[in-house]
């Protein structure tokens, strides 16, 4: 964005941002088909799962969260509207378990909630991996890291760098698509950039 190469995406054929866009959609719809069953969905064939008696009373629950959502989206101009519905759905959920009688615990181990997890509640404590310390006999601020394994990274890093340039590229020609006015790829791809930056 910084050599404002990112209008160099205006050349890619619309198809091809569809295509992404379908893949991306797709990528959710599985993602969240099989958060909510407990089906894992990597192949085409594993779909086949889903439709036994106990993930299909779960993916039908999505799927009436999901068309309650686009319904609100759809009728619904009040702004309170989707995060209404938001807070409905899991009270509503609750509601028909105290109704039938089940515990949370019932819920968890049936697969409908999610289990707590063992790690650190605090999102800051992701930082440690990093391994960096402030102060000490190494200097100011030493860091801990194993570099011939930091560097075995690096073609990795690469790849993954050009696979989000590429997708948020395709991000913003999908909004430029639905909006009036021109947008600026080049800033909205710097901002990306800043933004990974910040979330390390």
């Amino acid at each position: 964005g910084k050599f404002r190469l990112a209008q160099l995406v205006q050349y890619v054929p619309l198809p091809v941002v569809g295509g992404y866009l379908g893949y991306v959609g797709y990528f959710c719809i599985a993602g969240g088909a099989a958060l909510s069953t407990g089906v894992e969905l990597d192949t085409i064939s594993s779909w086949l799962h889903v439709f036994h008696v106990d993930p299909l009373i779960k993916l039908l629950c999505t799927l009436a969260t999901t068309a309650s959502l686009m319904l609100t989206m759809e009728f619904i101009t009040h702004p309170l509207g989707l995060p209404g519905v938001l807070c409905a759905v899991p009270l509503i959920f609750y509601a028909v378990m105290l109704g039938m009688g089940k515990t949370l615990e019932e819920a968890r181990s049936a697969g409908w909630v999610i289990p707590p997890t063992d790690g650190s509640p605090y999102f800051w404590d992701m930082y440690k991996y990093y391994n960096i310390h402030i102060g000490g006999e190494d200097g100011p601020i030493s860091i801990g890291m194993h570099w011939p394994a930091a560097l075995a990274q690096w073609p990795l890093v690469a790849g993954l760098f050009l696979v989000v340039c590429f997708g948020a590229c395709m991000d913003v020609a999908a909004i430029q698509s639905d909006v009036s006015h021109p947008l600026d790829f080049n800033k909205e791809l710097v901002t990306v950039g800043l933004s990974n930056m910040a979330a390390g």
